[in-house]
């Protein structure tokens, strides 16, 4: 009888798929980077910012020595590699109900302004890694395919209180691909004497340093 048992629960689990046979959920919105993924499309949409139908290229930015309460505002700028090439000027827009400015600079350079309420609604908790994650889409309304001799580099700041607190740089692949990402991982500028500063969330005083009273 056991035998027969056994026989049978085999059949029916042969008959599963296998995702639920390693218990997978099937739903992508238990995924919370592809929940991101989809609010984005659908922010872009309804604010007529670039063709819908195209996934936008993504920074998975993450810090293992920031925490996301330290950071008031990411700045991100993406540079043509080569002296005097320039990305085609693009006016000041805003995104995401204004958390997030976008503009090329009088110097070329494509500029985004991510502020802490973006953070708040869209950064997920990380992993052993990571303090936290936070997806943002390169919302560059310039033609993708202008020719750019060289890869471009991009640097992500991390601001707080005025002063730059962590930052990291890596090159982006151009043209952008369309539903592309790479993750750029922002370390604490420890050098600079900025350590508190990235791992609690209190306020900096006007030297630049933080309260003595305050604790990590």
């Amino acid at each position: 009888m056991k035998g027969r048992l056994a026989m049978r629960n085999a059949s029916v689990a042969s008959t599963l798929p296998m995702n639920q046979l390693m218990n997978v959920p099937t739903n992508p919105l238990m995924n919370p980077l592809m929940i991101l993924g989809m609010i984005w499309v659908m922010s872009l949409a309804g604010l007529g910012c670039g063709d819908p139908a195209r996934a936008p290229f993504t920074l998975q930015i993450n810090s293992a020595d920031v925490v996301q309460t330290a950071v008031d505002q990411i700045e991100i700028v993406l540079r043509p590699s080569v002296a005097g090439q320039r990305f085609a000027p693009q006016a000041d827009t805003t995104h995401f109900g204004g958390t997030v400015t976008t503009r090329v600079t009088g110097a070329g350079e494509f500029a985004m302004f991510v502020e802490r309420a973006y953070l708040d609604t869209y950064a997920v908790p990380g992993d052993l890694m990571s303090a936290f994650i936070v997806g943002v889409p390169l919302l560059m309304t310039t033609d993708a395919g202008q020719e750019v001799p060289e890869d471009p580099t991009v640097d992500v700041t991390f601001i707080r209180g005025g002063e730059r607190i962590a930052d990291a740089r890596r090159f982006v692949v151009w043209p952008l691909p369309d539903g592309g990402e790479v993750s750029v991982r922002v370390l604490c500028d420890r050098d600079g004497g900025f350590a508190r500063q990235c791992l609690n969330n209190n306020p900096i005083a006007d030297s630049g340093t933080l309260p003595t009273d305050g604790g990590m």
